[in-house]
C-alpha cells in the first residue's frame, strides 16, 4: 500500500447526507437497491432518547417501505461491540461478571423492546450481530487497510480512553467493526444521530480505501440519514446527552419505567426560575429539552407546544408533560410485558433474522473473498 493510497479518503470524497423523510423517496442516483442499515447495543434498557432519537425512525421507515429483495432494512442487536466496555480498574470479579451477563440477557431484552416499539419481522431483518460471523472476517479485511491515524482521530475513542475504559486493540478498531456491519450488506443508507456522523465519515472512507487497493468499485459508500429529531437530552443536565449509561437512573426515561416512575423522574427533573416554557438551547436548555420531548411524543410542533404553556408553571408544564409520555409508552410497555412472557416467539424472531442476514453476509463475502484474493 503506498503513502498515496493511504491519503485517498479523508480528503478526496464529498460527505452526502440526507434529512430523513421518507424511505421510499430516498435519493439514489444509480443504485440499484435501498438498503438500511443500523444498530443498538443491548446494554442497559432501552430509553426515550433511544426511542425518538433511532428506533422510532426504524419504525416509520417500515411502515413506508415494502420490504422485498430490492428495498431492505436490516437492524441489529450489535453486541460484539459491547464487549469494547471493558474497565479494569474499580471492577470487582462480581460486576464483571454482572457485565457479561447483561450483554447475553440484554441482547434478548433489546429485541423486546425493538419489537415491543413497533419493529415487524415480516418488513425488516431483525437480528444478533454475534450470529452472523462475517462482521468479524469483514472487520479484520478492512482493519488491513485503514490506517493507524484515522482511528486515532476518532472523537468517541478518545472519550472512552477518559471514561476509564480499558484502551484495548477492541476499543480502538471498534469503528472498522462498524464500518464492516454497513458494508457486510451493501448498505446505501444508515440512520445517524450527531454523535454518529463521524464515524459514517469514515465508513465512506474505508469504502472508498477498499475500491481503490484493489482497483474495483465493489462498496457503495452509504449516505447518512439524519432523523429530525436527533438527540435527547439528560433530565439532569440539559447539555449532556440521554444515556442508558449514566450511574443515574433520574437523568433518563427508559421504555420499560412504570407510570409512577415516570411520574417521578419529570417532577425531578431540572428546569430553571423563569416562568413558562420556551426554545432556548443557550439560555435554557433544560426547559428546551422537555419541551422537545413533549412535542415528538404527542407529534406536535415545539412552537404548538410553547404556545400552550407560555405562560404556565413548571408544575403544569410537567404534569402535562407526565400524562403525554404514560400515553405514549404505556402501550409499549404493555406489549413488552407480553413479549418477556413468550421468550421462544423472541429468540425465534432473532434466529429467522439472523438466517436471513447470515445467507445475504456469505454471498457477499464469497465476492469480497475473490476480490481481496483469498
Amino acid at each position: 500500500m503506498t503513502c498515496n493510497l493511504l491519503s485517498i479518503g479523508r480528503h478526496s470524497i464529498s460527505k452526502r447526507s440526507i434529512s430523513f423523510r421518507s424511505f421510499s423517496s430516498l435519493p439514489l442516483k444509480n443504485e440499484k437497491k435501498k438498503i438500511v442499515f443500523s444498530g443498538i447495543q443491548p446494554t442497559g434498557s432501552l430509553t426515550l432518547g433511544n426511542y425518538l432519537g433511532a428506533v422510532n425512525n426504524w419504525v416509520q421507515m417500515q411502515s413506508q417501505s415494502q420490504y422485498n429483495e430490492r428495498n431492505q432494512l436490516l437492524f441489529s442487536i450489535v453486541d460484539l461491540h459491547s464487549l469494547t466496555s471493558v474497565k479494569m480498574n474499580g471492577r470487582d470479579a462480581k460486576e464483571e461478571e454482572e457485565r457479561r451477563m447483561n450483554i447475553k440477557e440484554g441482547s434478548r431484552e433489546m429485541a423486546i423492546a425493538l419489537l415491543a416499539c413497533g419493529l415487524d419481522s415480516k418488513k425488516c431483518i431483525l437480528f444478533q450481530q454475534s450470529h452472523v460471523p462475517q462482521h468479524a472476517e469483514l472487520s479484520w479485511l478492512l482493519g488491513c487497510l485503514t490506517p493507524n491515524n484515522w482511528l486515532e482521530s476518532m472523537i468517541q475513542f478518545k472519550t472512552k480512553k477518559e471514561d476509564g475504559t480499558l484502551n484495548s486493540l477492541g476499543l480502538f478498531g471498534y469503528p472498522v467493526l462498524m464500518a464492516a456491519d454497513i458494508l457486510l450488506y451493501g448498505a446505501t443508507h444508515v440512520p445517524v444521530g450527531e454523535d454518529q456522523r463521524q464515524h459514517i465519515e469514515l465508513t465512506r472512507d474505508i469504502a472508498i480505501q477498499f475500491n481503490n487497493y484493489y482497483k474495483k468499485d465493489y462498496f457503495v459508500p452509504p449516505t447518512s440519514i439524519h432523523t429530525t429529531f436527533q438527540r435527547v437530552m439528560s433530565l439532569k443536565e440539559g447539555r449532556k446527552k440521554m444515556s442508558k449509561s449514566d450511574p443515574s437512573d433520574y437523568t433518563r426515561i427508559n421504555m420499560n419505567d412504570s407510570s409512577d416512575l415516570i411520574q417521578s423522574k419529570i417532577k425531578k427533573a431540572t428546569t430553571d426560575s423563569t416562568k413558562g416554557v420556551s426554545i432556548d438551547k443557550e439560555n435554557r436548555p433544560e426547559i428546551t429539552n422537555l419541551v422537545e420531548i413533549f412535542a415528538s411524543v404527542t407529534n406536535k410542533s415545539t412552537e404548538m407546544i410553547v404556545e400552550e404553556f407560555k405562560d404556565s408553571g413548571h408544575a403544569a408544564f410537567k404534569s402535562a408533560l407526565t400524562v403525554a409520555l404514560q400515553e405514549r409508552l404505556g402501550p409499549i410497555r404493555e406489549k413488552m410485558d407480553s413479549l418477556r412472557a413468550n421468550p421462544s416467539l423472541v429468540d425465534s424472531i432473532l434466529e429467522e433474522g439472523a438466517e436471513t442476514a447470515r445467507r445475504i453476509a456469505i454471498n457477499r463475502m464469497k465476492e469480497i473473498r475473490e476480490i481481496a484474493g483469498y
